[in-house]
């Protein structure tokens, strides 16, 4: 027996690991199918996680080269994997090294969602010009998911923190299952029939696409698309997108995304009411100031009226005096023209009268000695009749230029002087209508302030002035009126059931039971009163 122990050999845990893996790499490629129940992705992008079915367990590893353009798995997801198996050598621990990944499935999901995708984007039900608007404070809120979810949980809580003044209603409706779409179509329609929400929230936790899929029917979406009510949409995690989703009106990243995008914070609510007031005085103020600063500006003027006038008096007084200078020296300059036309007109006529005398007895002279060579023509001449009237011919040609030499210097003067009269006369005429259009704007310009001289526009001033402090105090008023109604929707006081009361204590809410001591004074404010206590033993 001593001799059988010292035949066995014995191998280093390096040689036994290599033995293994070399005896698995012999297998080949291994193909499983299990569910995914852990998975973390490192900073190296590696994935490691852990695959299960209902007897066993096996830990899986998927190298960053090979998960390129797949999807990474959530728990609860069934995938298929090929790989070999191997064993660690610093850990000693078996893993399963996948080469591909699947989702179990998926495939025939996924073309069957992108198929309707495209049938339902045809028909517009995925347009935004369709999708209704989401009221920004709602008065009432619906949720249609499962009541035993964690969703409905993690919606009601943050509802309740952000928007305490909306009433919530949950329409209990199971999100998972076989033809559990028709349940929630008829949810959502029962909603609209017979609910009063402002807004309805359709909501589901994460889960695999198989569990998602109630959400990727067309009864859903069109249920959807016919409802009147506006649908926010959070149904599994970021990364998912459903056909419920594209067809709501607004789709959030989570079920706690669509309680936010549902109904606004309270405190900003208040804020912005404190600040549309504070704007709305200030505006007011404003507005009173200028219009009475307006009203005093105007009614100083009239306070003086010998010094209100004496501005138009002044005006009136040199356009007056203007036109006076203007006349007289019109009046002169006429004058001294026309003496000046007279005397020249009359030296003119002086000259010609000479010149005409001059002509006559040169023309009388020539006559003379024109006839007496006819004569001496008539007594010595056998023809004298032809001889006399070609001694005539240059005096009837003398007769003419005597004539023509005195008609033409008068038209040429008479010419002249109509055209210094028509000149002057034009002169005139454009000097007093120059000066008659200035004295037409001068009245012009003093009648532009005739309405200033009476109280008339003073008394409209004034009554603008009570115009608009009138429709300022009517805008107010109604703001105030609906900031009154929207204090009462958001004052949690008159939200209070019968029987129950708010606990203050020293003028601060009391929150927990921990914060109370025994021998405390509280203040108890219920709907119709408030009463003081004292805490006792319990």
């Amino acid at each position: 027996m001593d001799n059988a122990k010292m035949s066995v050999k014995f191998l280093s845990v390096y040689e036994a690991v290599r033995l293994l893996n070399n005896a698995l790499a012999n297998l080949g490629f291994i193909c499983v199918e299990g569910e995914v129940s852990a998975f973390k992705q490192y900073s190296s992008s590696h994935w490691y996680f852990t695959i299960k079915d209902s007897d066993a367990a096996l830990s899986c590893v998927l190298w960053k080269s090979r998960s390129y353009g797949i999807r990474p798995p959530k728990l609860g997801d069934k995938v298929r994997l090929k790989g070999s198996a191997n064993v660690w050598e610093k850990s000693g621990n078996l893993s399963f090294v996948a080469s591909e990944l699947s989702y179990a499935g998926e495939g025939e999901l996924y073309e069957k969602f992108l198929r309707l995708k495209k049938e339902l984007s045809d028909l517009g039900w995925f347009d935004h010009h369709r999708k209704k608007a989401i009221p920004r404070v709602p008065h009432r809120i619906g949720i249609i998911t499962s009541r035993q979810g964690a969703a409905v949980r993690d919606a009601i809580h943050r509802l309740r923190e952000r928007a305490p003044y909306a009433s919530i209603t949950v329409y209990d409706t199971p999100v998972q299952g076989v033809r559990n779409e028709l349940k929630i179509a008829r949810a959502i329609r029962y909603a609209n029939l017979y609910g009063n929400d402002d807004v309805l929230l359709l909501i589901r936790g994460g889960g695999s696409i198989e569990d998602l899929w109630n959400f990727n029917e067309r009864v859903v979406a069109e249920a959807i698309v016919q409802s009147r009510i506006p649908i926010i949409s959070g149904i599994g995690h970021e990364t998912d997108t459903t056909i419920s989703d594209l067809a709501a009106d607004r789709r959030a990243p989570t079920p706690t995304g669509a309680a936010e995008a549902a109904a606004e914070k309270l405190d900003v609510l208040r804020s912005e009411i404190n600040t549309f007031w504070d704007r709305t005085e200030l505006t007011f103020r404003k507005d009173g100031d200028q219009r009475y600063f307006d009203l005093e500006h105007f009614s100083a003027r009239f306070e003086n009226g010998r010094t209100f006038l004496e501005p138009f008096a002044r005006h009136v007084n040199l356009a007056s005096r203007l036109v006076r200078v203007d006349f007289a020296r019109l009046h002169k300059e006429t004058s001294s023209s026309l003496g000046v036309l007279a005397q020249g007109l009359s030296s003119l006529l002086e000259q010609e009268k000479s010149r005409t005398r001059s002509s006559y007895r040169q023309a009388q002279q020539s006559l003379t000695e024109t006839v007496r060579a006819a004569s001496m023509s008539v007594n010595y001449s056998g023809r004298p009749f032809e001889k006399a009237e070609m001694l005539l011919r240059p005096f009837i040609h003398s007769l003419k230029l005597v004539r023509y030499g005195f008609q033409w210097p008068m038209d040429l003067q008479t010419n002249r002087i109509q055209t210094a009269f028509y000149s002057l006369r034009n002169s005139c005429t454009e000097r007093m209508n120059g000066r008659k259009d200035d004295v037409g704007r001068s009245y012009a310009w003093i009648r532009s302030f005739r309405p200033n001289l009476s109280a008339a526009k003073a008394d409209a001033a004034a009554q603008s002035m009570r115009m608009v402090l009138s429709q300022k105090l009517s805008t107010g008023k109604t703001h105030l009126s609906g900031l009154d109604k929207l204090i009462k929707v958001l004052d949690p006081k008159l939200r209070l059931p019968e029987g129950a009361g708010y606990i203050f204590k020293n003028g601060q809410p009391v929150k927990r039971a921990s914060e109370l001591r025994f021998g405390d004074l509280i203040e108890i404010e219920m709907k119709d009163g408030k009463l003081v206590a004292r805490v006792g033993a319990s």
